[in-house]
């Protein structure tokens, strides 16, 4: 999991470089952000979802 990350983070400024010349490095950073924010979200959503069902697993034993 964390290769992915890094692979993630790896790509990121390139990518980011070649919009900013389409769209501009504000719109680009906002963009980012969001990719961000919204992954963030993903994974508490994803923390509350795995972490309920493991509880009540661990009360039914």
């Amino acid at each position: 999991m964390n290769s992915i990350g890094w692979l993630g983070a790896a790509t990121a400024p390139p990518v980011i470089a070649l919009a900013s010349q389409k769209y501009g490095m504000s719109a680009c950073l906002s963009a980012n952000s969001m990719i961000y924010l919204f992954f963030g979200i993903l994974m508490v959503v994803g923390i509350f979802f795995f972490m309920n069902k493991a509880k009540s697993d661990l009360v039914s034993q």
